[in-house]
């Protein structure tokens, strides 16, 4: 199965987790220091979609958001937590996609800025990208309609990334070759506009996931996520884990010699590892099968 690239949940965290920090300055007192009781319904919706209780918040956030007018301050940031909430709330169904699908879309055509919009575009698109529900038909069309959109507007930076990582996953999530490689295009035209931005690492492993799951190479695998290690991987808290996959394809393909160098990596820096144990004894094993090469294998510490 092709992995998606989760790029929804950066975007959750940029956008909604700063709203919600800002709502937050100064509440609290010493009878109630969590601030709960002095909490307006806004305020509660949004502390829920930062917990992921999509629930709670579209119960609070839908006390405002229907009284507000596009003019109002807190329009932009409640609808687009609003339609988060109304989208994600379990169980997922026709009825709630539909009401995320119009809030977006009241978003897309209302006075706002360029980011605001493009921000309810992605949304929207996603919503046509993926089925949320058993019977849920996606409308690929549509959703590659808006992310090129986007990515005319933006062919670099966060927006151009996020749109054109999405878009491929369209062509990708087709499990055909032709369509395969189109989205692989995509993301490396995406790379070759924009190679400098930390999106490029998104990038970068994208294409080596696909190249493992898809076409079986180990080798374009490893090369891709190389040039990700040197940029610094998506997520630093996985880059252990990112390691050992490496290792792995480096052995598949008889590189030896960086299968050692990425275990000896896992060990001195990651030694509290799940993979740190088994990496220093690929080391050790290497070393003693091979004792002109001199190597040395690394001693784990986990003090």
């Amino acid at each position: 199965m092709i992995p998606r690239i989760s790029i929804y949940k950066l975007l959750y965290k940029s956008l909604v987790i700063g709203v919600i920090a800002s709502c937050f300055a100064g509440c609290g007192s010493p009878d109630d220091p969590t601030g709960e009781a002095l909490l307006t319904p806004t305020e509660k919706g949004l502390s829920a979609l930062k917990m992921f209780d999509y629930d709670e918040a579209y119960q609070q956030l839908s006390k405002v958001q229907p009284t507000l007018a596009p003019t109002d301050p807190q329009w932009l940031e409640v609808t687009f937590a609003y339609a988060l909430a109304s989208w994600h709330r379990p169980p997922p169904n026709q009825r709630n996609i539909d009401q995320a699908a119009q809030l977006f879309n009241e978003m897309i055509n209302a006075k706002v800025s360029e980011e605001w919009k493009t921000r309810a575009q992605l949304s929207l698109a996603r919503i046509y990208e993926v089925d949320d529900y058993i019977g849920d038909k996606v409308d690929l069309a549509k959703a590659r309609e808006i992310y090129r959109q986007v990515q005319n507007r933006y062919p670099t930076g966060d927006f151009g990334y996020q749109a054109s990582l999405r878009l491929a996953q369209t062509y990708v999530q087709e499990l055909e070759p032709k369509a395969i490689e189109q989205g692989i295009d995509i993301v490396r035209e995406q790379i070759a506009r924009d190679p400098e931005s930390p999106w490029a690492a998104v990038a970068y492993q994208f294409l080596g996931d696909i190249y493992i799951q898809a076409n079986g190479d180990a080798a374009a695998a490893l090369k891709a996520y190389q040039m990700a290690e040197k940029i610094g991987f998506s997520n630093n808290s996985r880059t252990d884990a990112y390691l050992w996959r490496m290792a792995g394809w480096a052995k598949q393909i008889g590189e030896e010699p960086e299968a050692v160098r990425l275990w000896t990596h896992i060990v001195e820096e990651f030694p509290r590892s799940p993979y740190g144990t088994l990496s220093r004894d690929n080391v050790r094993e290497y070393a003693l099968q091979y004792p002109e090469k001199g190597i040395t294998a690394p001693e784990l510490k986990t003090w």
